[in-house]
């Protein structure tokens, strides 16, 4: 089970309200934080497969960087999922446990405030027939570090239904 997480200080750039990584030392480039998490699914964790939609072998990577601007830009790739299926993915307060559940609720920018992509980081994405996805987001606010401990994976197909849990260090 290959699990890497990386805090570096990476130089960006904002081109039309997204942040790309910049050439050291361009004059336009800003300090950035940037957190790298992968996982390769199981039923034994630490990222951690509750349904055969993402079978053990699966795997996952998220990226985040904090912009000078206050942004949070996401990146998730994901490999081995079932072929050809939606799924809804948000970062969670708790930690990926043997209990789906563990997870506990989404993370929100403004707690107890809109269930939406604007409060809360939410990367939707169809895998390809191969199984394979991809997703994006860009939030106007940063994480509150120490609050958001997982990206968990929900089936839309099964009501929502959590399906897996990759560990983050947000």
């Amino acid at each position: 089970m290959d699990r890497r997480q990386i805090r570096i200080a990476l130089p960006t750039v904002a081109l039309g309200g997204v942040a790309f990584l910049a050439a050291a030392g361009s004059p336009q480039a800003a300090a950035a934080e940037h957190v790298l998490s992968e996982g390769v699914f199981s039923t034994s964790g630490p990222a951690w497969t509750y349904d055969p939609v993402v079978p053990s072998g699966a795997s996952a990577v998220v990226r985040t960087v904090e912009t000078g601007s206050g942004r949070t830009v996401a990146t998730l790739h994901v490999r081995g999922f079932a072929p050809s299926t939606d799924f809804s993915v948000h970062a969670h307060t708790g930690a990926c446990g043997r209990d789906p559940l563990a997870s506990a609720g989404h993370y929100q920018h403004h707690v107890g405030g809109a269930v939406d992509d604007a409060n809360e980081l939410w990367l939707g994405f169809s895998t390809n027939p191969a199984g394979n996805g991809n997703a994006q987001a860009v939030v106007e606010w940063q994480f509150r570090a120490g609050e958001a401990r997982s990206v968990t994976f929900h089936d839309p197909s099964q009501a929502g239904m959590r399906v897996a849990c990759l560990p983050v260090a947000f």
